[in-house]
């Protein structure tokens, strides 16, 4: 077991960083200390990753969980809980809420949609955690402290009017998750060839992915395309560079801008993909006409390196997600 120093100066690499580990350590400790249960914000896949390490490196991963509402959440609290607690006591008393957004049948919204109304309501992204779409609206896990802000303030969502209800957790309508099954053989379980066969890429593109960050295994980051996958990893792949044919060698991951037209006005958001903050960019789903630019790394002109750009129709920053199903002999 570390100490909160040992472990902030290990595995924090920015202030950001810091701030995140330093506050999920501090509710550790008030949980041992004192008795009570205490829970972080919502985490984004990066966020967890970072946690989870440093729960495992704290010595608290029997009193500690993740939990975003229902099994498989991609955005969640971690929860501490004190010895008189155990893990689905601890899941009932999270401070979590879930919001019914009621729209007419005859609107269509996306996640971008409501998300986007969201966070026009100057709320932060960390407060609300999976927001599952149905053909009824949508279900909108969020922390328990804005839950009734949103229902007197959300009441709108791509200029659609919604009407929103509180229901329990356990009334939740979980979203059906799309998934890619890939069918053939390879020589080894590693990852590189598991991405390349359900993506469909060339081995070579898919190593490229994995070592620029934008390939997770179970919901965690892998740079390693040698790594060893077991039945049932679930691998996350970044689209909207995988799609567009990647960043050339020229151009910057960490300057990836989205050109979006709003209220008749164009602005722009820029992205490091390499950095957790792209899961809290209003431009993470990218809406209809949206442009994506990847600034080059020199002025030559060449035309086989030019950075690329996208009018979006089907282009998303919203992640593909496959689970592996194969059989060991």
């Amino acid at each position: 077991m570390k100490t909160k120093h040992e472990i902030l100066t290990a595995l924090a690499h920015s202030g950001e960083e810091k701030i995140l580990l330093a506050s999920l350590l501090d509710k550790e400790q008030t949980c041992e200390t004192r008795g009570y249960a205490t829970s972080t914000r919502f985490l984004s896949m990066s966020e967890r990753a970072l946690c989870t390490e440093a729960v495992h490196q704290a010595g608290a991963t029997g009193h500690a969980l993740f939990w975003g509402g229902y099994e498989d959440a991609e955005r969640g609290i971690y929860l501490f809980y004190p010895d008189y607690m155990d893990e689905e006591s601890a899941r009932l008393s999270a401070p979590l809420a879930l919001l019914r957004a009621h729209k007419s049948r005859s609107d269509t919204l996306t996640h971008r949609d409501y998300l986007g109304a969201l966070m026009g309501l100057q709320i932060d992204r960390s407060v609300v955690g999976d927001i599952l779409v149905h053909d009824e609206g949508a279900d909108i896990i969020v922390l328990e402290d804005v839950a009734e802000f949103i229902l007197m303030n959300f009441g709108k969502a791509g200029r659609k009017n919604l009407s929103l209800t509180r229901e329990e957790l356990s009334d939740l309508r979980q979203a059906v998750t799309e998934e890619k099954r890939g069918t053939g053989s390879v020589a080894s379980p590693r990852l590189d060839s598991i991405a390349s066969l359900i993506f469909g890429l060339p081995r070579k593109d898919a190593q490229a992915r994995i070592e620029k960050g934008l390939v997770f295994v179970n919901n965690a980051p892998c740079l390693k395309p040698e790594r060893q996958i077991a039945e049932g990893d679930r691998i996350t792949l970044l689209e909207a560079v995988a799609r567009a044919g990647d960043v050339s060698p020229r151009g910057r991951v960490n300057r990836v801008a989205v050109i979006r037209e709003e209220d008749g006005q164009r602005g722009m958001y820029m992205h490091d993909l390499r950095s957790k903050d792209v899961f809290q960019s209003p431009c993470f789903y990218l809406q209809q006409n949206d442009i994506v630019y990847v600034e080059p790394k020199y002025n030559k002109q060449d035309s086989g390196d030019k950075a690329w750009k996208v009018s979006t129709g089907i282009l998303s920053l919203i992640s593909a997600v496959c689970t592996v199903i194969w059989a060991t002999k």
